[in-house]
């Protein structure tokens, strides 16, 4: 399989070039068939610092790559206070309960489809839907909440907001791509052909 030139939404300077692998990253083992353990051997191989040309949405011939989110994991903690402060609508608070050092234990809900837009409009920043809440998955498989700003197939969003984001939520630390927990394997390409024509035959013909 060889590698396609890249698409030009991803041309944002977030991909320095990676070295040519001889095996895909994400591939399935010898014999092209996934398994359900591979999940995890895939998450390994990730969160990548660049973006080989063959993972953006060109692919390889034949073969479209796994979704890969670029953005931040952001620690709960920094997210729920910064969103309480901010943007509140958004959060639902499901129960309170004291521990046993009677300190109040408060369970939240996020309506996530509102936090992205509610965030970029307290930041003053342009409405962007490749601006996203995320659950993104570090080396391990431990799930986290994430910050993203676009992924391998639509694109990343301005630096301006870029930046602004990762002061916020993940100040001095580099964007990276990771690996969506759906959407984790190659897949192959379905070609489409387009309908033949109507053969009219002479029996049909309208005369006037």
């Amino acid at each position: 399989m060889s590698a396609t030139s890249p698409s030009s939404s991803m041309s944002a300077p977030l991909s320095p070039p990676v070295k040519s692998r001889s095996i895909a990253l994400f591939a399935p083992p010898k014999g092209g068939v996934y398994r359900k353990e591979d999940r995890h051997t895939s998450l390994s191989q990730q969160p990548l610092d660049g973006l080989p040309l063959y993972l953006r949405n060109g692919g390889m011939k034949g073969y479209s790559p796994p979704l890969l989110h670029y953005g931040w994991i952001v620690e709960a903690d920094v997210l729920i206070q910064f969103i309480l402060n901010n943007c509140p609508k958004v959060v639902v608070k499901t129960s309170e309960n004291f521990d046993n050092d009677r300190e109040l234990d408060v369970e939240w809900t996020l309506s996530t489809d509102y936090v992205a837009p509610s965030i970029l409009k307290s930041l003053g920043l342009p409405s962007d839907n490749k601006v996203k809440l995320e659950v993104l998955y570090d080396s391990d498989g431990r799930e986290n909440w994430g910050v993203v700003v676009g992924n391998n197939y639509t694109g990343v969003t301005g630096e301006e907001t870029r930046t602004r984001l990762c002061e916020i939520f993940s100040p001095g630390q580099k964007a990276r791509w990771f690996l969506d927990i759906y959407r984790w394997k190659w897949t192959r390409k379905t070609t489409r052909r387009a309908p033949k024509p109507l053969q009219r035959s002479p029996s049909s013909s309208i005369s006037s």
